[in-house]
């Protein structure tokens, strides 16, 4: 009797390793061989250990099959992945000299800024919309029902349903902005998230990692789209940062006195030179081009 406890602690010790280890598919054929060569022998005698056996077999038959399921499902989810929805990356940028509009796949519009980059799938997947951007863009999210859309980029996360917003992310530039024209954006930096109405932007200084919400100031944000500069008593100072974000040129105003006057114009469709030349009449101050600036100045 004892001979036959320790073989039956022997296989059953074998079944449960080998369960235990998830050798799925050696517990079916080792477990036939294993019973029959018992069987065979006339081993197997006590009642109670035969619903042992069974019970293992069980078991093992019934884990076998849900594994081996389980490798079919992913065997032919990856099979169709690969063959049927294989997901293709679209990819536009844009030099230093030209912004562009693109239309995605979804009806949704883009506007492109200069020296920008986005890509997305060719082929959005159920209920996401992703869409990557390095740069400047301008979204007119087309509203779908259950279907959001996100905008990634390489320090924030921007999560929207139907709505227009700009997105400000050039890599080489310390402050990456997004501010909301319509609608609702939801905007994450980690675990810190905004949710931004019309007229509200959030600011990330990369250098120190700060991540704020405010009103949104600028009033032309969407100049590099729209063409058009206003400017409603603005200290000059103030109208000299915006033209150098807006026209990548570095302004100096060399007299003092000059930075606080007021200016009160509009610019539509004009370049950098034309709007020097109407802030040096207005102002009456003087405009010289140098090598790699522009300085203004008090006339002599």
């Amino acid at each position: 009797m004892k001979s036959k406890n320790i073989s039956e602690k022997i296989l059953i010790d074998k079944i449960k390793k080998e369960l235990q280890n998830h050798n799925y598919e050696n517990v079916n054929e080792n477990w036939l061989k294993t019973k029959k060569k018992l069987i065979g022998k006339r081993q197997i005698e006590n009642d109670e250990f035969k619903n042992k056996l069974l019970k293992y077999e069980g078991n093992s038959k019934r884990i076998y099959s849900i594994a081996a399921s389980i490798a079919l499902i992913l065997g032919l989810s990856y099979f169709i992945y690969q063959f049927f929805i294989k997901v293709e990356f679209i990819e536009y940028h844009t030099s230093k000299d030209i912004h562009q509009k693109y239309e995605l796949p979804d009806g949704s519009v883009v506007w492109l800024n200069i020296n920008s980059k986005i890509s997305y799938p060719d082929k959005f997947f159920r209920n996401k919309r992703i869409l990557h951007l390095e740069g400047e863009a301008f979204f007119n999210i087309r509203p779908i029902p259950g279907k959001t859309y996100r905008v990634l980029t390489p320090f924030t996360e921007i999560e929207v349903v139907g709505t227009e917003f700009n997105v400000k992310a050039y890599h080489d530039e310390n402050i990456e902005v997004v501010t909301v024209k319509t609608g609702v954006v939801s905007v994450r930096r980690k675990k810190i998230e905004y949710l931004l109405h019309p007229g509200e932007s959030s600011l990330l200084n990369k250098a120190d990692s700060m991540f704020i919400k405010e009103e949104n100031s600028d009033v032309n944000y969407e100049f590099w789209k729209t063409q058009k500069l206003e400017f409603r008593d603005t200290p000059l100072n103030v109208v000299i940062k915006t033209l150098e974000s807006v026209f990548h040129k570095r302004i100096v105003i060399v007299s003092a006195g000059l930075d606080t006057i007021g200016l009160n114009a509009t610019y539509v469709n004009l370049g950098l030179n034309e709007i020097l030349d109407a802030i040096a009449l207005t102002l009456d101050v003087e405009i010289n081009q140098g090598i790699d600036s522009v300085i203004i100045a008090q006339p002599e």
